[in-house]
């Protein structure tokens, strides 16, 4: 189907739309709001007790490279204009966050 190998009667599942594998890896995220230790930022996206996006009040929407960002390089070989595209509607439409340009972030994310 998509380059697996599958058993004589294994159950094949379909593999999850690129929306659909944002939406897996967001499960779970609360938006933290501190206004007055971080000005600049209007949320940080946490899950686990990690960071996996930054949401700043300028527009700009960090996101953790190797939590999200990469998931759809190496799973879906998705561009980078692609993956923006992808996480800017998604969280647009799913969580209200409306007007952002995601980046990836290699670095420091987080509290």
């Amino acid at each position: 189907i998509d380059g697996r190998v599958f058993r004589i009667g294994e159950e094949v599942t379909p593999k999850p739309t690129p929306e659909e594998r944002l939406l897996q890896l967001l499960e779970g995220a609360i938006r933290k709001h501190d206004f007055e230790l971080y000005p600049y930022t209007a949320a940080f996206w946490i899950k686990d007790d990690e960071v996996i996006m930054e949401e700043r009040k300028n527009g700009e929407l960090w996101v953790s490279s190797e939590n999200i960002w990469s998931v759809f390089e190496t799973e879906y070989g998705m561009s980078h204009n692609e993956i923006r595209a992808l996480i800017a509607n998604s969280v647009a439409e799913h969580f209200n966050c409306k007007g952002v340009t995601p980046y990836p972030n290699d670095g420091w994310l987080g509290l």
